[in-house]
């Protein structure tokens, strides 16, 4: 079965045709649970989605405001967050996926940055020619950036 019908069979096994509707409704655990229950999704991959429907449908704020430390689930790192986040923070990366989002997400509130903010990388200017990057809401400049 593919990834789109076996989104479908599950949306009709609970009874929700709306896929927003459908994650809404569930906790931050359980909305990432039922994505990676589903064939080609993991943990960075369910992380974009939540990310983007926490963003633009206000999925699970309450929720987050609740308790912080679940926005792990919403931070995907891809190479730039990775690379970002070694310069900003001088941490070290290595392991899982949900060992570095939870690194990440706790140097953001520590420094009281939205991880979201964060990791759309909204504010974020690199130029790859120059090698700098710029972080305006952290008032960083840095110059030579790693390959």
């Amino acid at each position: 079965m593919g990834a789109v019908k076996e989104i479908l069979e599950k949306m009709r096994e609970e009874k929700e045709p709306n896929i927003v509707t459908l994650l809404g409704k569930k906790q931050v655990e359980k909305a990432r649970e039922f994505l990676c229950s589903l064939k080609g999704i993991g943990f960075k991959l369910s992380a974009f989605i939540m990310r983007d429907f926490c963003d633009f449908f206000d999925l699970w704020k309450y929720e987050l405001k609740l308790d912080k430390e679940k926005y792990f689930h919403l931070q995907p790192v891809d190479r730039w967050i990775e690379r970002v986040s070694k310069l900003v923070w001088n941490i070290e990366l290595e392991g899982c996926h949900n060992e570095e989002t939870k690194k990440i997400t706790k140097c953001c509130l520590e420094e009281n940055i939205d991880p979201i903010a964060f990791n759309w990388g909204a504010p974020l200017k690199v130029d790859s020619k120059l090698r700098t990057l710029t972080l305006p809401f952290l008032g960083f400049n840095f110059l030579d950036i790693p390959k």
